[in-house]
């Protein structure tokens, strides 16, 4: 799993979750998306659990999937939200999203099965950091 974190708007916080075996690829994948590397604070954990343990019980976990009706730009998204997304392949488990209903999300899609993952991250951070740059303006 993957999640970014939007602490400021010029500052992105990428959280990988996952195998040890998988890390070095997902950290080669998010190095792309990034404007700068430099900008990005990187931080790895063993699972999900592990992560949501050391936030604030009020943290809010928005999950990108498919099997959702709500369109991702709904969201009032706010600085320290985590967007959950899963494998290109295989998206989030289902438990996961089962147990966290409430918080799914997804890219609204007429006639397209899917869209890569990197271009569903770019999607819903863009959106994400608008508002929160908005946000500022106002």
């Amino acid at each position: 799993m993957l999640s970014w974190l939007s602490r400021k708007f010029r500052r992105t916080q990428a959280t990988l979750v996952g195998s040890a075996s998988r890390r070095g690829q997902l950290c080669t994948w998010s190095s792309r998306l990034a404007f700068r590397w430099e900008e990005v604070h990187l931080q790895l954990w063993d699972s999900f659990e592990a992560l949501r343990q050391t936030q604030p019980p009020d943290a809010r976990y928005f999950f990108l999937t498919t099997k959702s009706n709500r369109p991702y730009y709904q969201v009032q998204f706010q600085r320290k939200d985590f967007l959950v997304f899963g494998r290109e392949t295989k998206g989030l488990p289902e438990k996961l999203l089962a147990s966290n209903a409430d918080g799914c999300i997804t890219i609204p899609m007429h006639g397209t099965r899917s869209l890569n993952l990197a271009t569903a991250v770019a999607i819903v951070l863009f959106e994400a950091v608008r508002q929160q740059r908005q946000a500022v303006a106002d």
